[in-house]
């Protein structure tokens, strides 16, 4: 099963000189309410913080390509030359504190089965690519543990495993 991939390019990148030695799961809002009021759409708000990501996944499982994985992306601060990053798209506009509380509610999480299935393939397509293995993806969470909760308590990672495996 391949995906519908969309491609939407950043600006945001530079030249990879190093190695991918890790991929990066992350989380973000589908619609991002920045501090003064301004609904942001998920791709267009890291753009306006001259962030990027390699990928996005959407809640109906299609993906957004904006970065080459030979291109390094702005989304993971020190780890940004050795690593290829996707956002899981949460969806509906929330600011901080309304995503922070979605990513953490693991009663009605706020991941589709279509995201896990599409994301794994991701996954796996650059785990390849790369000549990584599962143990080698990586949560925002764990790499800036001070500063960041995503994926947050509410991904699976269960069904996330047995997407990447098959």
């Amino acid at each position: 099963m391949t995906p519908e991939i969309i491609q939407k390019s950043s600006i945001y990148h530079r030249d990879r000189h190093q190695t991918v030695e890790m991929l990066v799961v992350h989380a973000m809002a589908e619609w991002v309410k920045d501090e003064d009021g301004v609904n942001y759409y998920c791709v267009d708000y890291l753009n306006h913080k001259k962030y990027s990501v390699h990928a996005y996944c959407l809640p109906d499982g299609s993906i957004i390509e904006s970065i080459s994985q030979e291109e390094v992306a702005y989304h993971a601060a020190e780890f940004n030359n050795q690593s290829i990053g996707m956002e899981f798209i949460v969806p509906g506009a929330h600011n901080l504190e309304t995503f922070l509380a979605r990513i953490a509610d693991r009663q009605n999480p706020p991941f589709t089965q279509a995201q896990y299935k599409s994301g794994g393939w991701w996954f796996k397509q650059q785990a390849e690519k790369f000549g990584l293995n599962f143990q080698h993806i990586k949560t925002h969470r764990q790499l800036a543990p001070d500063r960041k909760q995503d994926p947050g308590d509410a991904f699976d990672w269960r069904i996330f495993k047995e997407a990447f495996e098959n």
